[in-house]
């Protein structure tokens, strides 16, 4: 386990400069939105809008986020991964116990394997979620444009 370590403190430092860098580059983007907007800026004249225009509607059909659904089941498919993972190595655990008469010895290379064991499977069922959240969404947006 102390070999994740520094990739996971790597990780979340490339993760925050990265926040940061998209933080100024969404601001610079909002502002020049903000600018294009006000350079073409008409106002509708009364006659020419609908009472349609006005409905509210409680799931608009444009700019659907599905950031929810991707952390569910994201979270969803980490959890999987490590009880599978936990699984996985109570198997192996017992059957080292069983092949060594009962005498419990933690080896380098079961330590080596349980670490493996521990990385791979959230990551695996993890992108799988992921991967299950792109159909999903994918297709209700299908459906959102049949409609």
């Amino acid at each position: 386990m102390s070999n994740l370590i520094p990739m996971v403190v790597v990780g979340f430092l490339v993760l925050g400069v990265y926040r940061i860098f998209e933080l100024y580059v969404r601001r610079k983007e909002r502002i020049m939105m903000i600018e294009k907007i006000q350079e073409g800026l008409t106002f509708p004249s009364m006659d020419t809008l609908s009472a349609d225009a006005f409905k509210p509607s409680l799931f608009p059909k444009t700019n659907q986020s599905f950031s929810t659904l991707k952390v569910a089941l994201l979270m969803v498919g980490l959890s999987l991964g490590l009880i599978v993972a936990f699984v996985i190595q109570f198997a192996i655990a017992g059957n080292m116990l069983i092949a060594s008469n009962f005498e419990y010895k933690v080896t380098r290379g079961f330590k080596e394997l349980t670490e493996i064991i521990f990385f791979a499977c959230p990551c695996f069922f993890g992108g799988l979620g992921l991967l299950a959240a792109y159909f999903i969404e994918r297709e209700e947006e299908k459906k959102a444009y049949k409609s």
